[in-house]
Parts: C-alpha cells; structure tokens; sequence
C-alpha cells in the first residue's frame, strides 16, 4: 500500500521534475498591518518539503547527499534479488563463471527487484526530518507479494538518527500515513505518524504518534495504540472543539456480511506528554 504525504513536495535530486501543491494541513499565512497605511509584513516563508527517487539502492549509495540514508535500507530478506547488493562473488573453485551461471552480476540485475523504488523525502516542518520508503519482498508465505518499508528519521548533530519503522507487509492490510496539522497552536506544524492493519476477519490495530518538531529535533507529544475487532478500514479527523484540538479517529466495522459499515470514534487532545482520550460528542 503506497502512502500520500498531506505536504507541499517539490520533487528534487537526481533530475526529478519540479512540481508544487498546496499544503491542505495548515493553514494559510495571515499578513497583518497596524493601520491602512502602515507596510504589510512579509509572510516567513515555510520550510520547503522535497523529495528523490532512486531506483535501487545502488544508484542511491551513487550520491553523495543520500548515501547515508542507505544504512537504513534493511536488505537481509532481499539481498541475493537486489539489484543493489555487492557484485556476484566468484565460484568457490576459483572459476570465473559462465553464461549459465543462474545468478547475474549485480549490474546486470534489473533495478526493479526490491529494494528498489527508494524514495526521500524531506518534511516541511522545522527542523530536520526525513522519510525514508522503498519497495521490498514480503518474505517466506508471502513471496508473490511486495509493499513499502517506511522509515522515519530525524537528524541531530550531524547524524541522522531512525525515530519510527513501519514495514507494511504481512497478511492482513497494512497503512502508514504522515500528517501536518497545527495541534498545540492554530499556527504550529505538529507531525502526526498514524500506522495500522486491517484484518476484518481478526484483530485490527492503529497506532498513533504525535510528535513537535523543532530546530533540536522531534519532541514525542504523545501515544495512543488501540486494537478493534471486525474492523474494515480506519480515517482521521482533525476537529476543533471548544478551541482545543482534537484528533478523532474513525473505525468502520460491518456487523455481518451484508450489513452496511457504521462508523465509531476514537477522540484524543494533547496532554502533557500524552494523547488523552476524551468523550465524543453526539451527532447532530
């Protein structure tokens, strides 16, 4: 399951085209004036998001800027597919190999085997602070399948540090998603990590992580990891009641096959240092 990042990507690095969308997780700067005659203020202009695509590892590990994101590509389950792995070694008898040799040379190896498909992405907001996503094979009892491995990281001193991993593969459906939205301040730009899996038939689980970026790096506001019984899909919502942000989660389940799916919710505000769950209102 591929992800969408709710931020302004301007695709760089490596000859990838430029492009620019709105920011739908925050809200628009306001310049203010002190009277009709007074300058209008600049508006601080917000941190750039940017993102690169590799299609293998190797070709990554070819630029200097990304290489070190490459240390945090797992390819233990992979490596004898990837196109990103180190060069064939020789025969054990010293030969030189030959044209039936089942196993190619690295660089012949097509970049479509996983890892590949890598992709960087920096996040508009202050601060240092990356993911990290590439295609991988899903492993013994699930050969056929590939899904993305998320990884998300920060740097600090220097050094980029991992934060949170979220590898999606497995039986039941896996998601991962990223959000900008403003929770401590209508104008602050909190980053919310939400991951789930989905097994109707199951247990179903969600986690989220809220965490307050800034120029010494991410601070964890707070957690709330729940599971659900015949759970067909999870969303999210950012209300304002009462001046307070929220973060409401829906849970769809179906009560039996033909039944049509009602949704329940979850709702959290930001404690200190915690996701406190609070009472939902009633529909209207």
């Amino acid at each position: 399951m591929r992800y969408a990042l709710p931020v302004a990507l301007l695709l760089c690095a490596a000859g990838c085209k430029k492009t620019a969308a709105p920011d739908a997780g925050a809200p628009a700067p306001v310049a203010a004036a002190a009277d009709a005659g007074a300058p209008v203020p600049a508006a601080k202009p917000e941190p750039a998001a940017s993102t690169a695509r590799f299609v293998s590892l190797a070709e990554m590990r070819q630029h200097p800027l990304f290489e070190p994101f490459a240390g945090f590509v797992e390819t233990d389950d992979d490596i004898e597919e990837s196109s990103s792995s180190v060069a064939a070694a020789p025969p054990a008898d010293g030969g030189g190999g030959g044209e039936d040799e089942d196993v190619p040379p690295d660089d012949e190896a097509s970049p479509d085997r996983p890892p590949s498909d890598l992709q960087v992405t920096r996040l508009a907001v202050d601060g240092e602070v990356y993911t990290l996503s590439y295609e991988e094979n899903c492993g013994e009892g699930l050969e056929d399948r590939r899904d993305l491995h998320n990884v998300l990281l920060e740097r600090k001193e220097g050094k980029l540090l991992e934060v949170q991993r979220q590898p999606l593969c497995g039986e039941a459906q896996h998601g991962f998603a990223l959000d900008i939205v403003p929770l401590r301040t209508t104008k602050s730009r909190d980053l919310v990590v939400r991951a789930w899996a989905v097994d109707p038939e199951g247990v179903s689980e969600h986690r989220l992580d809220v965490f307050a970026p800034g120029p010494t790096g991410l601070k964890l506001l707070g957690t709330a990891d729940e599971t659900f019984d015949n759970v067909e899909r999870f969303d999210v919502t950012y209300p304002r009641r009462a001046g307070t942000a929220r973060i409401a989660v829906g849970i769809y389940t179906r009560a039996e096959a033909d039944a049509p799916l009602v949704r329940q919710a979850r709702e959290y505000r930001l404690g200190k240092d915690e996701l406190v769950p609070v009472p939902v209102p009633p529909p209207k």
